[in-house]
């Protein structure tokens, strides 16, 4: 039988109130160190991040069980629940298994010469993707990852609930733009927000923006033949389109916005738009440049694609309103999505566009797939309804903030020769450095070390050009686990010579 025991203090990593206690399991020690600041992750994650942290890193190594979970939350001075939910997820990720009576033991191992995962292409796409270079696992990195740690998760239960009192709703699939309650709710709580005055007949619900924008370009790909786009920028419509046969023209960001100088447009093209915070820069479109560009839509015919993926998180000051809340609205076609308020693989967006254009995408949509999830459609409108919605969306503005904040003092002291603007919204910083190949050298440190970061070139139209940012998203990050790595990517870049 094993015996768990305290065995003293430890340095401290990570700033603030904390409980520090160290665990030996056959050998092994457990390092954790709670934060109870009012910004701090819940203490089952921080619990279940830092054991995931030390088996990844060897610490833990298989076949090694951790402390009971009620002789854990003893010395840790928690609840039994947070760490029982805490060595949940730690199964649920697969780094541990639960056995009744037994307790719970690390099987989670390293496989030897594993390659790393690729993304699938379905059809050719002159824009390559650069491939991910880490398991799963480790501190993340990555921007517009919405952090799930504040989940108002009995809130979500009692909604879901609700939607399986009536479980006869189920066996319907409902309309094919997308559930009526659904779509009413968007027209009266979301697009007033950004302006935007609409009736459900020009509302269509997606599984997700992706979806969106295939269905799109199916549909107008008789009408229309080249896609305009940002670059950098996110590229991934941009690949959805050429799949259709459409061409690709790239244009320039400048502090403005997507530079259009060089446009010389038709009525056969599509203009790809983040007007509010243009990824991965955070750039918005000036006052000057968001009327050229009406006028170009009005004049030539252009269709406007508006993609406004995370303008609920502003900061500094308060969005514009939407382009199709504009006089162009004809001309525009306008995407949002649930995912960045709720969670990533939520996966439900939705289109604004004439009613006569969304009919024929919700034909299409029918066709290909009868719709989009029912049952997610009725929650998703259930949490709308009864407000819950709105109160994590406003909590969460505050939360990303402060991880903001806590991102761009991290930046400053230990990257010090970084160029970066404070974004008024967003949930990333574009990092750019005048030495080059320092932001590869960062990457590449980042990536060795377990650390989930974006690679940048899948952010260009030539995966292999040189580019001279980073982008670092801080919406699912952790500062204290933050501010650990940081500082010892000081040290591996600035000393001795090295040393601005």
């Amino acid at each position: 039988m094993l015996n768990f025991r305290h065995i003293g203090p430890v340095p401290l990593l990570f700033k603030g109130p904390i409980q520090v206690k160290n665990w030996t399991t056959g050998g092994c020690v457990i390092d954790i160190h709670l934060s109870r600041s009012a910004t701090a992750l819940p203490l089952y994650h921080q619990i279940e991040q830092q054991i995931s942290w030390q088996i990844i890193k060897g610490r833990l190594n298989y076949g090694e069980y951790l402390p009971p979970s009620r002789e854990l939350a003893r010395q840790l001075r928690v609840s039994r629940g947070s760490v029982v939910r805490a060595y949940e997820a730690l199964c649920v990720k697969e780094y541990c298994h639960s056995h009744m009576g037994r307790g719970t033991i690390v099987i989670y191992r390293e496989k030897p010469g594993a390659s790393p995962l690729r993304p699938v292409t379905f059809a050719p796409s002159p824009i390559p993707h650069a491939s991910d270079k880490f398991p799963p696992g480790g501190l993340s990195l990555l921007p517009s990852h919405a952090s799930t740690a504040h989940l108002p998760v009995s809130e979500f239960r009692q909604a879901f609930n609700r939607v399986l009192r009536y479980p006869d709703r189920l066996n319907y699939f409902g309309e094919s733009a997308g559930n009526l309650e659904l779509r009413q709710l968007i027209c009266d709580q979301i697009l007033p927000s950004r302006g935007i005055s609409a009736s459900p007949e020009e509302v269509l619900i997606v599984p997700g923006s992706q979806y969106g924008s295939l269905l799109l370009a199916m549909t107008v790909r008789h009408e229309k033949t080249c896609f305009h786009f940002g670059e950098p920028g996110y590229l991934e419509f941009a690949r959805n389109f050429s799949r259709f046969g459409y061409g690709l023209q790239s244009h320039g960001i400048d502090a403005d916005g997507i530079d259009i100088s060089g446009f010389r447009p038709t009525s056969q093209d599509i203009l790809y738009l983040m007007p509010e915070h243009h990824f991965p820069q955070c750039v918005s479109l000036s006052d000057a440049r968001r009327s050229e560009i009406i006028q170009l839509a009005f004049q030539k015919n252009v269709l406007l694609l508006e993609d406004d993926y995370d303008s609920e998180f502003y900061f500094d000051k308060v969005p514009r309103p939407a382009l199709r809340s504009t006089e162009a609205a004809a001309h525009v076609v306008y995407m949002g999505t649930f995912s960045k308020v709720l969670f990533n693989n939520v996966r439900l967006g939705y289109l604004v566009a004439d009613s006569h254009l969304v009919q024929q995408m919700a034909a299409l949509h029918w066709s290909l797939s009868r719709g989009t999830s029912g049952l997610l459609q009725q929650w998703v409108a259930e949490l709308l309804k009864s407000g819950i919605y709105a109160r994590h969306l406003r909590r969460m503005r505050t939360v990303y903030l402060h991880k903001r904040d806590d991102m761009v003092a991290l930046v400053r002291r230990y990257l010090p020769d970084a160029q970066f603007s404070v974004p008024p919204g967003g949930l990333q910083l574009y990092v750019r450095f005048n030495e080059p190949g320092k932001n590869r050298r960062i990457y590449d440190w980042l990536t060795g070390n377990n650390i989930q970061v974006a690679d940048t070139g899948n952010y260009t139209f030539d995966t292999d050009a040189t580019s001279d940012f980073l982008v670092l998203g801080f919406a699912n990050t952790d500062v204290n686990e933050c501010e650990t790595v940081f500082e010892r990517l000081y040290q591996t870049l600035y000393s001795g010579s090295d040393r601005p």
